[in-house]
């Protein structure tokens, strides 16, 4: 992602009908990405590497990673 971008990230849970479905999102690094814990809308914040969790609320301590790059625009 550049700089200054947001964008959602998406997570499939399984099976399809699993009684929760409810995730959370949470960002390692802040000041490079942050995401919103209930959708998953990320936001380029700084140039870096960030990995974004979105783990199951369900108790199962299923989750999924998304290791994201950060850059500044060079034009």
């Amino acid at each position: 992602m550049i700089v200054g971008e947001s964008d959602y990230l998406h997570a499939k849970v399984c099976p399809e009908n699993a009684a929760d479905k409810s995730l959370v999102w949470v960002s390692s690094d802040n000041s490079v990405a942050t995401v919103n814990p209930d959708s998953g809308l990320v936001y380029a914040q700084s140039p870096g590497t960030a990995t974004i969790r979105a783990t199951a609320l369900d108790g199962s301590g299923v989750e999924g990673i998304c290791r994201l790059v950060v850059e500044d625009l060079i034009c």
